[in-house]
């Protein structure tokens, strides 16, 4: 997507005699207006065992009574991410990324802003799993922690 963006928004100040970037941007342009492509079965296979590892790994940090706040804060930025992949769109820029989240799903963008604003490390644990398991839900991920290895399909004879 961020390569994408770049050529479709961008501006090209010198191009080579044959127009490769003139080329590119307007490849860059058309694809920016179509969805990402679909994730594969093992991509979202891949992002249900993730999040449900950040999950696990929370629920640890819980128990052992460990505040494991970089653990916590990238858990919630994946989790946002992910949200946005598995609804087959672009990921918005960094700077947009709430922006954007906050139309898609309000409630959702609730608890990022409470993680964000609690001080309390315990409650940011607890806002982020809520999060993850909210996007699992919303997703119809089973959250079991499995990676399923999908088998090669067979090649044409």
């Amino acid at each position: 997507g961020v390569t994408t963006y770049m050529f479709a928004t961008g501006y090209i100040l010198r191009d080579n005699p044959s127009g490769v970037l003139k080329r590119l941007t307007k490849m860059a342009k058309k694809n920016w207006d179509k969805r990402p492509t679909r994730l594969s079965k093992q991509d979202v296979s891949f992002i249900n065992y993730d999040i449900s590892t950040y999950i696990q790994d929370i629920k640890d940090c819980i128990h052992d009574n460990n505040p494991a706040l970089l653990l916590i804060n990238y858990a919630v930025n994946e989790f946002v991410n992910y949200h946005f992949k598995l609804n087959g769109e672009w990921l918005p820029r960094p700077k947009d990324r709430l922006d954007v989240f906050a139309k898609e799903s309000k409630e959702a963008f609730k608890i990022v802003l409470n993680v964000n604003q609690s001080h309390d490390w315990k409650t940011k644990a607890k806002l982020a799993i809520k999060l993850g398991t909210m996007v699992g839900k919303k997703f119809n991920l089973n959250l079991d922690g499995q990676l399923y290895i999908l088998p090669k399909p067979k090649e044409a004879k």
